[in-house]
């Protein structure tokens, strides 16, 4: 019996091993800004870091669809180095959604405009929601935690997130 046991035990543990990690979901609560209009305040922030993308989902106070709204995302995904991206969504009232990554500048949340294919972006205007979606492939240097914050500007007010340290895992819908 004792035997059995140790056989057991020993077996769930090579197969806990064996199960990829999880990609973490972290999520940073913004707060309602005061004077700000509608498509710039941001309340928060969650992102997955799973294997084959970045998620990422930005909740503004208000969107209005009638006015001009964009969001940009600082991703580093290997804090040690200097490569960071920035994934921008923009809407215009009665255009389509261009969402698209760019290689970063500094830590300005402007860039190089990147070829890659898969990058996605949604806009949620009931909800105040937008999501945007990066291959891993895009993101070169990947390390095992990745570093996000968003931001926006409309007019001369802004806002933008504190940073949210996600860790890489697998993930079923990455």
């Amino acid at each position: 019996m004792r035997r059995l046991a140790t056989a057991t035990v020993s077996a769930l543990a090579v197969t806990a091993l064996a199960v990829p990690a999880a990609a973490d979901i972290g999520v940073v609560a913004d707060g309602v800004g005061e004077d700000r209009p509608a498509n710039a305040d941001i309340v928060r922030l969650k992102a997955r870091n799973g294997d084959g993308a970045v998620r990422v989902k930005v909740t503004f106070a208000d969107l209005d669809p009638e006015r001009r709204a964009r969001v940009k995302v600082l991703v580093d995904p290997a804090p040690g180095d200097t490569t960071q991206y920035v994934v921008e969504s923009v809407k215009r009232p009665g255009r389509a959604v261009r969402t698209r990554v760019l290689l970063a500048l500094g830590m300005e949340f402007d860039g190089t405009p990147i070829d890659c294919g898969g990058v996605r972006g949604s806009w949620d205007f009931d909800r105040g929601l937008v999501k945007v979606r990066v291959p891993q492939s895009c993101l070169a240097d990947q390390g095992r935690v990745a570093t996000l914050k968003a931001t926006t500007v409309y007019g001369q007010r802004g806002d933008w997130t504190d940073f949210l340290r996600v860790r890489k895992g697998s993930s079923t819908d990455a």
